[in-house]
């Protein structure tokens, strides 16, 4: 509803900013017309000056081609006055025209009043504009007064609802309290009537605790010293076990420990006999070349030895 009446408000703004631009308008062409009003009377009278004195100067003979020439020109009007005629050939005294003054008279009051009677129109509209919104809004406002009232009728219509079922709810826990109320007063009257029968056991009741809390206390102290040797024995059980524990310990102790110097030895045996045993790979590798070297000069002194017996004995065999 806000909404709508703060746009058809801005149309309405608009809309008398737009009467406003039309009369101001009008205005500037009502003062336009004014004004040249003013010049074409102005005009006409300096012409009626000017006619004036022309008339009271010496008429001179007329010329007959002059006259004839006058005779045959034609008035020509001018086309930029639409209501005074002017005649340019023409140079005779020229006579008032009052016809034409009091049609002037005439059209500026007939605009004048055009203007006026457009603008009282203008005014008027405006003015109906101006109620017809009142009465826009009026409607609006009676509607939503309408909407507000029914929905007050309702919201009234609910807390009655809800003020009936709180009264009703109140008259059940009334009927409930009331009940509780008459429970509560006879159980009011049982413990009375209990307490008065307690009363009569009462003192044979503190007899019976005074002797029940002498014996508790000498069990407790009887507890005290059975959980006290307990504990003793506890602690020295405790004790041989942990002396047997790091017996144990010891022992697993010294055995990790000899296991591990037997990796150990073990790991520099297999070292030592890994070297000694590369040590002897070299060595018999050295020997076999040295082998291989001797057979080589035993086989060149042999076919030295071949050479010399051949040269010596011939071609025999050698004794070798």
């Amino acid at each position: 509803m806000s909404c709508h009446s703060f746009y058809q408000l801005n149309a309405f703004q608009f809309l008398q900013l737009f009467l406003l631009f039309c009369l101001f308008v009008l205005l500037i062409i009502d003062i336009a017309v004014h004004v040249t009003t003013r010049w074409r009377s102005n005009s006409l009278s300096a012409t009626q000056g000017e006619s004036k004195n022309v008339a009271n100067l010496p008429k001179a003979a007329p010329d007959a081609r002059v006259s004839q020439q006058r005779q045959s020109e034609d008035p020509i009007s001018d086309s930029k006055h639409d209501d005074a005629t002017v005649v340019r050939t023409y140079r005779g005294p020229l006579p008032v025209d009052q016809d034409n003054l009091s049609r002037l008279d005439l059209r500026k009051k007939l605009s004048q009043s055009t203007f006026s009677h457009f603008s009282e129109r203008l005014v008027f509209t405006n003015k109906l504009w101006a109620q017809n919104t009142t009465i826009l809004q009026l409607r609006r406002d009676l509607l939503c007064t309408e909407g507000v009232s029914r929905a007050n009728a309702f919201n009234a219509f609910l807390d009655r609802l809800v003020l009936s079922n709180t009264i009703w709810r109140q008259r059940e826990q009334i009927t409930c309290l009331k009940d509780e109320r008459d429970k509560i007063k006879g159980l009011r009257v049982r413990s009375v009537v209990s307490l008065s029968k307690s009363l009569a056991s009462h003192q044979r009741k503190e007899l019976l605790t005074k002797r029940l809390v002498v014996d508790l206390i000498d069990e407790v102290r009887a507890s005290k010293r059975e959980t006290m040797i307990l504990r003793e024995e506890h602690d020295r059980e405790v004790r041989k076990i942990n002396e047997l524990w790091v017996k144990d310990y010891r022992g697993i102790v010294d055995e990790v420990e000899k296991s591990r110097l037997a990796e150990s030895a073990r790991v520099i045996q297999q070292e030592i006999s890994n070297d000694v045993e590369q040590e002897l790979r070299d060595e018999l590798s050295n020997c076999r070349k040295e082998v291989e070297r001797l057979r080589g000069q035993i086989a060149e002194y042999e076919r030295l030895i071949e050479g010399l017996w051949s040269d010596l004995h011939g071609q025999e065999n050698p004794p070798i």
